[in-house]
């Protein structure tokens, strides 16, 4: 499919397959034929393997893994947990687990068809893996655009089996005395193992030929030794036992390795045991300070390492014991309870005195109490929320009602609507048939009004006088309409004589309808204002609507 050829690979049944830039091809007996079954990569392929089962697999550049067997092609991409499409390198370790090296966001192990991810953020030295190599000593060793690192395999087994939170890789780069940091990839082989175990990377600028046994670093780690011990930045030696004084200020342990070789790699790692179990990792910082540490008995370790594996602990620790105040010891505590003690007694007996005179006062104030309540009771008796002549709900209950439906109507962004209603003429009724009459006429549309009620929300009122509203929650104008319509037709249909009408031969009543979503820039005064504006307008314009 095309010229340019990336990888040659040999299977055990003696097939040849290359990997080109511009997909698969097998050789037919008189040449390269390229792979068009389905599934086969139709992009460029990098790497190929076969494992111990027979599968074959391909790594490719946008296709992710691919995997043949059974004369079927399948793909492993990112949806099934790849750290990135486009592979450069497989390896195939001696327990069957497939590591996968891609162009720059970490690698990932397969094993039993699960995929593991492990990337720079997790202990990586890179996230390119060109080559992926292991040596005798259980390393696995990957080249990059920037050098070349090594992981402990069991590390990247631990890492992703959960039983190790982070890996340790040792790069190798610029300041390792190599001519080039760039190393080939985007091809296999890139790179190769001999029968001495030496590890050859071909770079830029020629191969480089690395011998794991003799690494500097790969034997016993170093020593350590404790220099000296600062508190509040004045420096003192590190005894045998640091003993500060209750209070003390910030403390520095200084520390360093006993090696002058590779001096720049060496890394510290340390515990202050009593303030926590874990160990911090210094980096290659030689000091590790602590804030004013609370009163107590501490032992300071410091480990060393040049490889990142292999950690030397020194063979004495350092203890420190930090002094308490008086207040913290233990028989000042002692006395100090005792103290407490003998003080409850003496408040238990004032109390109890002082009980008998604080019953005679609780006893009067009952009484107070009480009289005040009968007082409140008779004070809320008169001021009923019901209007005497009609039954409905009176002015005051009407305006609470209000007050409390618009805030919950601004609260949930829901309608309000109000009716607003007055008997036309109801002046002339009083005085051509009596004040009697027109109280059994303003009970009469107070009864319509209290049919009118459909759910428990609403609510009617008497306003005043000849004056009545209906209070609508969660009702819009059009709703709001129809109600006042059947109060209108209903009122009609009474068929109360009213002799002196200016409208016609019965009682008849006017009525104005608002509607609004309350908000924290309007008030409920403005929905009463526009009912009663839309009530004037029905007078104005011939009422008995």
């Amino acid at each position: 499919p095309n010229p340019e050829v990336r990888a040659l690979f040999q299977d055990r049944q003696g097939t040849l397959w290359a990997g080109t830039r511009a997909g698969l091809a097998r050789f037919a007996g008189h040449g390269f034929a390229p792979v068009r079954e389905p599934g086969a990569p139709p992009e460029g392929v990098l790497a190929i393997l076969q494992d111990r089962a027979g599968s074959l697999w391909f790594g490719t550049t946008g296709q992710g893994l691919v995997r043949y067997r059974d004369a079927k092609f399948t793909a492993l991409t990112t949806a099934d947990g790849l750290v990135s499409n486009w592979i450069l390198a497989l390896y195939e370790d001696a327990s069957s687990n497939l590591w996968i090296g891609t162009n720059g966001m970490g690698m990932n192990r397969l094993r039993d068809g699960r995929l593991s991810a492990i990337r720079p953020a997790d202990g990586l030295w890179d996230g390119i893996s060109q080559t992926i190599l292991e040596d005798r000593l259980g390393y696995l060793w990957m080249t990059c655009n920037r050098g070349f690192y090594r992981v402990s395999r069991a590390d990247l087994n631990a890492f992703v089996e959960g039983r190790l939170k982070k890996v340790t890789a040792n790069g190798f780069g610029p300041g390792d005395a190599l001519r080039s940091t760039t190393f080939a990839g985007g091809h296999q082989p890139a790179g190769a193992i001999d029968a001495k175990g030496q590890l050859w990377l071909p770079s830029n600028k020629g191969l480089v030929i690395v011998d794991p046994l003799k690494l500097p670093g790969s034997g016993a780690p170093p020593s350590v030794r404790f220099e000296s011990v600062l508190v509040d930045g004045v420096s003192g030696t590190s005894d045998a036992e640091v003993v500060l004084p209750p209070g003390s200020a910030p403390l520095s342990v200084r520390y360093t390795a006993m090696t002058l070789n590779n001096a720049d790699r060496v890394r510290f790692r340390y515990q202050m045991e009593g303030l926590t179990r874990d160990w911090v990792d210094a980096g290659r910082s030689r000091e590790a300070a602590f804030p004013a540490l609370p009163h107590g008995s501490y032992r300071f370790r410091v480990a060393a390492s040049i490889d990142g594996t292999h950690w030397s602990e020194t063979h004495d620790v350092l203890p420190i014991t930090v002094k308490p105040y008086l207040y913290q010891t233990t028989w000042f505590r002692a006395v100090a309870l005792l103290a407490l003690l003998a003080g409850i007694a003496t408040l238990f007996r004032l109390r109890t005195r002082n009980l008998r005179a604080r019953n005679l006062e609780m006893e009067r104030l009952v009484r107070e109490r009480t009289e005040q309540l009968r007082q409140a009771n008779e004070h809320l008796s008169r001021l009923s929320f019901v209007d005497a002549l009609t039954g409905l709900a009176n002015r005051r209950c009407f305006d609470e009602t209000l007050d409390k439906e618009w805030r919950r109507a601004s609260r949930l962004h829901l309608p309000l609507a109000l009716v607003m209603a007055d008997v036309d003429g109801f002046k002339q009724y009083n005085d051509a048939m009596g004040h009697p009459a027109g109280d059994r006429c303003l009970a009469a549309v107070a009864d319509i009004f209290h049919r009118s009620l459909g759910r428990a929300g609403d609510l009617a009122a008497r306003y005043g006088g000849e004056e009545f509203v209906v209070l609508i929650p969660a009702a819009d104008h059009a709703t709001a309409l129809a109600v006042a319509e059947e109060l209108r037709a209903a009122c009609e249909a009474l068929a109360l004589a009213h002799p002196t009408s200016p409208v016609g031969p019965v009682v008849t009543i006017s009525l104005g309808v608002a509607s609004c979503i309350p908000s924290e820039q309007t008030s409920a005064a403005t929905l009463v204002a526009q009912a009663d504006a839309a009530l004037y307008r029905a007078k104005q314009e011939g009422r008995n609507r």
